[in-house]
């Protein structure tokens, strides 16, 4: 079996809307995609005037919209982080 592989990694994308469009383009049917992103809780809420954080629901609602399944998003070890993880079906 082939192993678990990281094949790109973007950090703060300037249009979501063409890159998640790219990477729809670029993955194979069945293929996955994970959204890391931090989500200021807490202490950190004044964080989110930060301009390159978005919510799970925003990431969701934009990753699908390019096409692909949204298939959970679960906490992330670090604090105030999740990941939304996607498919090509």
């Amino acid at each position: 079996a082939t192993p678990p592989s990281c094949d790109a990694c973007i950090t703060h994308p300037g249009d979501a809307a063409a890159i998640n469009a790219s990477l729809y383009d670029a993955v194979k049917p069945g293929g996955r995609l994970a959204i890391i992103e931090i989500e200021p809780t807490g202490l950190f809420i004044p964080l989110r005037v930060w301009p390159h954080w978005t919510d799970d629901a925003e990431v969701v609602s934009e990753v699908t919209a390019a096409g692909f399944t949204h298939l959970r998003t679960d906490g992330w070890p670090s604090l105030g982080h999740y990941v939304a993880m996607f498919e090509k079906r």
